[in-house]
């Protein structure tokens, strides 16, 4: 596996902290992202799944960073 450059200070780029993350959003169902590509800009993605467990698609939310939200 080939290791990216960060884009900002909180974006993960170890592999056992990114699998760490995977199985994080696998449990949760859904994934945060706290200022990883922009460090200003916040993010919340779900699945939306349809009949048989497919995944039908997908809802983002994004918005700019408020102060006083920490990673979990």
């Amino acid at each position: 596996m080939t290791r990216t450059a960060a884009s900002a200070t909180t974006t993960t780029t170890d592999f056992g902290a990114l699998r760490h993350q995977i199985e994080s959003v696998r449990t949760d169902g859904f994934s945060l992202d706290l200022g990883e590509i922009l460090e200003e800009v916040c993010c919340l993605t779900a699945p939306v799944p349809a009949a048989a467990r497919r995944l039908t698609a997908d809802a983002i939310v994004s918005d700019a960073t408020v102060d006083g939200i920490e990673p979990r």
